[in-house]
């Protein structure tokens, strides 16, 4: 379950209106009983823009270089830049979609495969806006 809500200048919780309803269903339902209760901030999702840029100025230009389908490329980079390494155990995907980033997991995503790109290939791949 997920409510959006927000906390005030007393650490109270305020759950907005829309799932107001739904959340006191919720906990008169559980009363009593132990949850694992998570909060996070809300996040901006990544924008269109940022997705065109990455599949224009970073996958295309890539793929091209290295002789890959722009797909493949994809994939590629997100083998590299996107698992996380455990001792003893294989290499995993930190996230299962790039589609799940916010605006700045992106951006450090596309900094991660531009000083890549640059430092072990001299490719340089354009900055947004550039």
């Amino acid at each position: 379950m997920q409510v959006k809500g927000a906390i005030d200048k007393n650490s109270q919780i305020h759950v907005l209106s829309e799932h107001k309803t739904f959340w006191d269903v919720w906990c008169e339902k559980n009363k009593d009983k132990v949850c694992y209760i998570t909060i996070d901030r809300e996040r901006k999702k990544r924008t269109n823009k940022e997705n065109d840029y990455y599949w224009c100025c970073i996958v295309r230009p890539l793929a091209e270089f290295f002789g890959y389908f722009d797909e493949e490329m994809h994939e590629a980079l997100g083998y590299m830049f996107l698992r996380c390494e455990e001792p003893g155990k294989p290499p995993k995907r930190k996230r299962t979609s790039d589609h799940e980033f916010t605006t700045g997991d992106a951006e450090d995503y596309y900094n991660k495969i531009r000083m890549w790109a640059l430092t072990e290939y001299n490719f340089k791949i354009a900055l947004p806006g550039e």
